[in-house]
């Protein structure tokens, strides 16, 4: 099931990433709203012919600063990569270090909160690297390797993060690699832009909210405006075979698109022709696309049980495999 295209508006978001950061944001209550804590969504990159997974996740952590980071670097985040913390060897047998600490988020010190904000992020990206390494049984790669290697390195160094050598050559490695050997293309994207870290359930409206009143739109629900965004995604992004959705209350906006105004965690489909219905593995088709409900991240403490986990897998597998026969 697809909700009615409001096309000018997903044309807008498809193509300016601040309209869209902006979008997202009438999510929130508006009492609760703070400008300065907005910013746009990333600047999209992608590789119109590799096969891509969009992972939908909540909103990106962090503070005013890093808003005002986001503005500089268009969202810009190498992720992770393994040879990024440990080094890597080359085919000559000549090995080489991984990127400096400053690059790498670290927990600060016991007088100040959060990270410090470099541009690997093991903690929340390793696990999203694991899972689809392991499920595509391929490579992954990010949405970054697209990028020229010279627009990576001004972007980085806009920050006044100063790449070494040794950096330039780790980072262009990796995205030599990845891009020659991945299958795959992961895109991560979040519901909403707006930097907050902890508590941000609390702010957000109801997902069956209707009377959302939009600055030179007009009236519009939570699932239109959650179906706006996907549609913009999905314009976006060409060879989209799978949208994966992290995060229980993401999973809620994301499951109006179904119709069902019932949890998404109490009642599934077992009809198997009615693919725009919740199934037993918390996955529907919207405008053809398989979309999967996880309801858990993939790392941290409230992470998917390991059962879970492997029955998530089980399911990403078999629609991956069933789109690549089409």
């Amino acid at each position: 099931m697809s909700v009615d295209e409001d096309t000018e508006i997903v044309e807008k978001l498809a193509k300016d990433p601040k309209a869209l950061g902006e979008y997202s944001t009438y999510l929130i209550k508006e009492n609760k709203r703070k400008n300065k804590l907005c910013c746009p969504a990333p600047e999209p990159n992608i590789d119109k012919d590799k096969p891509a997974i969009l992972f939908l996740g909540l909103n990106p952590a962090g503070n005013e600063d890093d808003a005002k980071r986001d503005e500089k670097t268009h969202g810009l985040f190498l992720n992770y990569y393994k040879e990024f913390i440990d080094g890597y060897e080359t085919e000559d047998g000549k090995k080489h270090n991984g990127l400096s600490k400053e690059l790498i988020n670290h927990k600060k010190t016991k007088n100040s909160k959060g990270y410090s904000k470099g541009f690997v992020y093991s903690d929340y990206y390793k696990p999203i690297h694991d899972f689809f390494t392991e499920v595509t049984e391929n490579p992954i790669a990010w949405e970054w390797c697209n990028y020229e290697l010279e627009y990576l390195y001004n972007t980085i160094e806009e920050t006044k993060l100063k790449l070494s050598p040794n950096d330039r050559d780790c980072i262009e490695h990796c995205k030599n690699h990845y891009s020659d050997n991945g299958k795959y293309q992961l895109i991560i994207r979040d519901l909403v832009y707006y930097h907050q870290t902890s508590n941000f359930s609390d702010i957000l409206i109801n997902e069956n909210t209707s009377n959302i009143k939009i600055k030179n739109v007009g009236i519009k629900s939570v699932k239109e405006i959650v179906a706006d965004m996907i549609n913009a995604y999905i314009k976006q992004i060409p060879n989209l075979k799978l949208i994966y959705v992290s995060f229980a209350k993401t999973c809620d906006y994301i499951y109006t698109l179904t119709g069902c105004e019932d949890s998404y965690l109490t009642k599934y489909t077992t009809d198997k022709e009615d693919k725009s219905k919740l199934d037993e593995y918390g996955c529907f088709e919207y405008k053809g696309i398989p979309v999967i409900l996880a309801g858990c991240s993939l790392g941290g403490g409230r992470a998917l049980d390991k059962y879970s986990r492997f029955r998530v897998g089980v399911k990403v597998k078999e629609i991956l495999k069933e789109k690549n026969h089409k």
